[in-house]
């Protein structure tokens, strides 16, 4: 055993007598009151609690949204439209191309690995 192993063990030894210590109590609620920090008022308790003129402005905020959404989504072209239909055979063939060497490879390599001898 060399002299290193020797000062762990003594360490850890030492290390683990020492009586563990609760932290003041002041320092305890300073603690508990900045983990809660942050949040003050009615932002705390949520949407429910918040002024009635914040809530009608985030509503009125969601609603303009969905409907420019809508209307964007009415007025722009399928993305499908402006794809050549030669450009999605070949995607196609090109995805089954790279499935089929993956599945070749995969199966070559574990052949190679757990050939029987």
């Amino acid at each position: 055993m060399n002299n290193n192993d020797r000062n762990d063990r003594t360490l850890t030894r030492l290390l683990r007598e020492i009586p563990a210590r609760r932290a003041p109590a002041t320092l305890e609620l300073r603690v508990v009151n900045a983990l809660q920090g942050g949040a003050t008022g009615a932002a705390r308790y949520g949407y429910k609690h918040w002024p009635l003129p914040a809530r009608g402005a985030c509503l009125a905020l969601c609603i303009a949204f969905a409907v420019l959404t809508v209307y964007a989504e009415a007025s722009l072209p399928s993305p499908a439209l402006l794809i050549p239909p030669a450009w999605v055979d070949g995607a196609i063939v090109t995805a089954i191309s790279l499935y089929s060497a993956l599945f070749g490879l995969a199966a070559l390599g574990y052949h190679t690995l757990y050939r029987p001898r």
